[in-house]
Protein backbone atom coordinates (compact mmCIF):
# COMPACT_ATOMS: atom_id res chain seq x y z
CA UNK A 1 0.00 0.00 0.00
CA UNK A 2 1.25 3.20 -1.24
CA UNK A 3 2.06 6.14 1.42
CA UNK A 4 -0.28 9.11 1.55
CA UNK A 5 0.92 12.44 3.13
CA UNK A 6 -2.22 14.18 4.49
CA UNK A 7 -2.01 17.69 3.97
CA UNK A 8 -5.51 18.75 5.48
CA UNK A 9 -3.79 18.39 8.67
CA UNK A 10 -1.98 21.44 7.49
CA UNK A 11 -5.17 23.67 7.10
CA UNK A 12 -5.78 26.11 9.49
CA UNK A 13 -8.54 26.65 11.63
CA UNK A 14 -11.11 29.20 11.02
CA UNK A 15 -11.06 32.43 12.18
CA UNK A 16 -13.57 35.35 12.68
CA UNK A 17 -13.49 39.01 13.65
CA UNK A 18 -16.27 41.00 14.73
CA UNK A 19 -17.33 44.19 14.59
CA UNK A 20 -20.17 46.33 15.61
CA UNK A 21 -21.61 42.77 16.40
CA UNK A 22 -21.27 41.73 13.20
CA UNK A 23 -18.93 38.35 12.82
CA UNK A 24 -16.96 38.15 9.64
CA UNK A 25 -14.38 35.01 8.42
CA UNK A 26 -10.69 35.92 7.69
CA UNK A 27 -10.42 33.38 4.98
CA UNK A 28 -7.92 30.80 4.56
CA UNK A 29 -4.38 32.10 3.22
CA UNK A 30 -3.63 31.40 0.15
CA UNK A 31 -0.44 31.53 -1.45
CA UNK A 32 -0.86 34.24 -3.92
CA UNK A 33 -3.08 36.19 -1.20
CA UNK A 34 -0.09 35.89 1.61
CA UNK A 35 1.75 37.08 -1.57
CA UNK A 36 -0.24 40.36 -2.13
CA UNK A 37 -0.45 41.20 1.61
CA UNK A 38 3.03 40.97 1.99
CA UNK A 39 3.47 43.00 -0.87
CA UNK A 40 0.84 45.17 0.32
CA UNK A 41 2.46 45.28 3.72
CA UNK A 42 5.35 46.71 2.18
CA UNK A 43 3.81 49.56 0.52
CA UNK A 44 2.06 50.25 4.11
CA UNK A 45 5.51 51.48 5.21
CA UNK A 46 6.11 53.95 2.69
CA UNK A 47 4.10 56.60 4.47
CA UNK A 48 1.15 58.90 2.38
CA UNK A 49 -0.45 55.40 0.81
CA UNK A 50 -0.09 53.59 4.45
CA UNK A 51 -4.12 53.68 4.97
CA UNK A 52 -5.34 52.81 1.77
CA UNK A 53 -2.80 49.85 1.45
CA UNK A 54 -3.69 48.52 5.08
CA UNK A 55 -7.37 49.01 3.69
CA UNK A 56 -6.44 46.98 0.40
CA UNK A 57 -4.43 44.14 2.35
CA UNK A 58 -7.60 43.71 4.90
CA UNK A 59 -10.21 43.32 2.13
CA UNK A 60 -7.80 40.36 0.97
CA UNK A 61 -8.24 38.39 3.99
CA UNK A 62 -11.14 39.34 5.39
CA UNK A 63 -13.33 39.35 1.61
CA UNK A 64 -17.36 39.63 3.42
CA UNK A 65 -15.89 42.74 5.08
CA UNK A 66 -18.17 45.76 3.09
CA UNK A 67 -14.98 47.99 1.90
CA UNK A 68 -16.84 51.04 3.01
CA UNK A 69 -17.31 50.18 6.23
CA UNK A 70 -13.50 49.13 6.46
CA UNK A 71 -13.34 53.12 5.52
CA UNK A 72 -15.33 54.12 7.84
CA UNK A 73 -13.71 52.35 11.22
CA UNK A 74 -12.25 54.94 13.25
CA UNK A 75 -7.86 54.69 12.93
CA UNK A 76 -7.12 52.91 15.67
CA UNK A 77 -9.22 49.80 14.59
CA UNK A 78 -7.75 49.57 11.56
CA UNK A 79 -4.43 49.23 12.98
CA UNK A 80 -5.43 47.00 15.66
CA UNK A 81 -7.25 44.52 12.78
CA UNK A 82 -4.28 44.76 10.65
CA UNK A 83 -1.86 43.66 13.05
CA UNK A 84 -3.59 40.70 14.19
CA UNK A 85 -4.24 39.86 10.72
CA UNK A 86 -0.51 39.78 10.41
CA UNK A 87 -0.37 37.60 13.21
CA UNK A 88 -2.74 35.26 11.43
CA UNK A 89 -0.51 35.19 8.63
CA UNK A 90 2.74 34.90 10.52
CA UNK A 91 0.98 31.66 12.45
CA UNK A 92 -0.76 29.97 9.33
CA UNK A 93 2.50 30.02 7.16
CA UNK A 94 4.68 29.18 10.17
CA UNK A 95 7.49 31.67 8.56
CA UNK A 96 10.17 30.73 11.36
CA UNK A 97 9.61 27.32 10.97
CA UNK A 98 10.51 27.65 7.14
CA UNK A 99 13.47 30.08 7.74
CA UNK A 100 15.05 27.47 10.31
CA UNK A 101 14.49 24.62 7.76
CA UNK A 102 16.24 27.28 5.01
CA UNK A 103 18.84 28.04 7.53
CA UNK A 104 19.15 23.51 8.45
CA UNK A 105 19.26 22.92 4.96
CA UNK A 106 22.23 25.56 4.29
CA UNK A 107 24.62 24.74 6.95
CA UNK A 108 23.83 21.12 5.76
CA UNK A 109 24.99 22.06 2.76
CA UNK A 110 28.06 24.35 3.69
CA UNK A 111 29.17 21.16 5.89
CA UNK A 112 29.05 18.75 2.79
CA UNK A 113 31.12 21.15 0.85
CA UNK A 114 33.88 21.52 3.78
CA UNK A 115 33.97 17.82 4.13
CA UNK A 116 35.00 16.90 0.69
Amino acid sequence: MSEVFNLDQFVPQVRHVQYQGVVYEVAHISFSSFMKFVELEEKSQQGAAAIEAQLDAIATIIPDLPPELLKKMPIPVVVQLFMYLIEVIRESSEVEKVDQMIETIGAEDADQGNAE
